[in-house]
């Protein structure tokens, strides 16, 4: 963990900067210090392939708790923490490769994003508004995601009442999802779906009205 006077490896991550290219060694973990606004979210990402397949972790300032952390438990290229600051002041990253994928070491991209949360929204655009779909029919859900923050969502079906039941859950943020409407939903024109995002409840988004008819 990094303490006071620890000599960071690549020293100052900024947000914002463009995506740095590095490298880890033989069980090697690289930390990064970066400055924080309050309430602004930060989505950091390590990128790479096989067999460097980075874990990362997010520390308090004087790196005596984790405040978020993502292990990678696939062969996902990217790899993604999405935390809103509570407080303003500098905190910790730590990027270490996976042990269980025996001893990778290699290139991997690194950067941080930072975006006003009121500003950052899945953009739903399927299904279409107005549209009308039955029970057993198959129906697009499209959405895409601005900043590229991967990870997984879930998908809920709502309507004016409220959510009437989980579409899918942990599927990957890939922009697309085909669901076939089960048998038996009330006949409604305020149907809309919200793909909300596992990394940060904040990062989601929400559908057109749609119907679902007899």
């Amino acid at each position: 963990r990094p303490r006071s006077g620890l000599a960071l490896k690549h020293g100052i991550g900024v947000p914002n900067a463009p995506k740095a290219g590095l490298s880890l060694t033989y069980k090697d973990k690289d930390w990064f210090r970066f400055t924080a606004k309050a309430q602004m979210l930060y989505i950091i990402q390590a990128t790479s392939g096989y067999p460097v397949i980075p874990n990362l972790s997010l520390w308090s300032e004087g790196g005596t708790t984790v405040l978020a952390s993502n292990s990678n438990t696939g062969f996902d290229s990217i790899n993604s923490i999405a935390w809103v600051a509570p407080l303003a002041g500098n905190y910790n990253l730590s990027v270490e490769a996976n042990s269980y994928y025996g001893t990778p070491y290699g290139p991997y991209g690194f950067e941080i994003k930072e975006i006003d949360p009121a500003n950052y929204k899945f953009n739903v655009t399927g299904p279409i508004a107005h549209s009308s779909v039955k029970g057993g029919e198959a129906m697009s859900i499209i959405w895409s995601d601005p900043s590229s923050v991967k990870g997984l969502v879930d998908i809920f079906l709502y309507n004016g009442t409220g959510v009437i039941q989980t579409v899918t859950a942990g599927i990957s943020n890939t922009g697309t999802f085909s669901w076939v409407l089960p048998l038996g939903l009330a006949p409604r024109a305020d149907y809309y779906v919200r793909v909300i995002s596992r990394l940060n409840s904040n990062i989601n988004g929400s559908s057109a009205s749609f119907n679902i008819i007899p």
